[in-house]
């Protein structure tokens, strides 16, 4: 052996005096230096190497047929609505308006103002984009709702008939089971706590066709409302396919004292399906029989 290393040694030097490239000796050498290693170790490597990139080519494969997409400025950080329909009043602010983003620097509001009279805050009495809001049917109509889909709502949650809103939605699509997230900020002058219900407001959330509620407990809000939830945040699973969301505020029971929705964050993720979690499993089950074979034979 040490022979053999004397000789590729040799060689590079009649090599390098001889002015030529050492890359064929170089060849030499590894060649020596291989020899060193049992060969049975080096098809042992190759094997488990293979046995590897044939798993991870599984796994990637399947991994890469799995994908959500929108939905389009979820963030509303081009500071408008782009990729979302709007109606009524409906406005992106940022944290001027008293409360920070959830994320980023804007966040989308809409209100059923102008809400006049306004008994619990008097001084609060108006739109934000300059735009009333709606009637409750012209917003059924907008999220593509049956007529009075939202009075049967509201009356689900002991509330009168919606009166006026505003809303948006936005439509898209994944190709895999995903789960979309959104966070939210429900603002009212409406004394949830303690004054005249059923005569109350109340934001909600519409995903292809089935409405939600999106209304809790408040406290005090540093913005031009009396009361305000904070920001929470609501998830949804989604199937395969083509879906819609909307989002919105609507006044029940009377046309007066406001109250706003904020909404920022809107996004999904991919759930990974059970067949690519199959195909990782089964692949990591094949390489640990393979070591613990491995182990027994040594």
């Amino acid at each position: 052996m040490k022979s053999s290393i004397c000789q590729a040694t040799v060689s590079k030097a009649s090599y390098l005096a001889s002015g030529l490239r050492w890359g064929g000796v170089a060849q030499t050498s590894t060649s020596v230096f291989r020899s060193l290693i049992p060969a049975t170790n080096l098809r042992k490597r190759g094997s488990h190497m293979r046995s590897f990139l044939m798993v991870l080519l599984v796994f990637t494969s399947s991994v890469g047929k799995s994908y959500a997409t929108g939905p389009l400025n979820g963030g509303f950080e081009t500071g408008d609505f782009i990729g979302w329909s709007t109606l009524g009043d409906t406005i992106v602010v940022n944290s001027s308006f008293g409360i920070d983003p959830f994320e980023g620097s804007f966040q989308a509001l809409m209100s059923n103002g102008p809400g006049a009279p306004n008994v619990f805050n008097p001084s609060n009495v108006f739109t934000y984009s300059g735009t009333d809001s709606v009637s409750g049917l012209s917003l059924e109509g907008f999220f593509g709702l049956p007529v009075h889909a939202l009075n049967d709502f509201s009356q689900s949650i002991n509330l009168s008939f919606v009166f006026e809103g505003s809303g948006i939605k936005q439509s898209f699509t994944t190709n895999t089971t995903a789960v979309l997230t959104f966070h939210w900020n429900f603002l009212t002058d409406e004394a949830i706590n303690s004054l005249n219900p059923p005569f109350l407001d109340f934001g909600f959330y519409v995903l292809d066709g089935n409405i939600g509620l999106l209304t809790q407990s408040v406290s005090p809000s540093n913005t031009v409302f009396l009361d305000e939830t904070g920001y929470r945040d609501t998830s949804v699973r989604l199937s395969p396919g083509s879906h819609t969301l909307g989002l919105g505020v609507v006044d029940t029971g009377d046309p007066s004292v406001n109250s706003a929705l904020l909404v920022d964050g809107v996004s999904i993720s991919s759930v990974p399906e059970p067949s690519t979690l199959g195909s990782l499993g089964f692949g990591i089950v094949v390489l640990l029989a393979r070591r613990i074979r491995m182990m027994r034979r040594h």
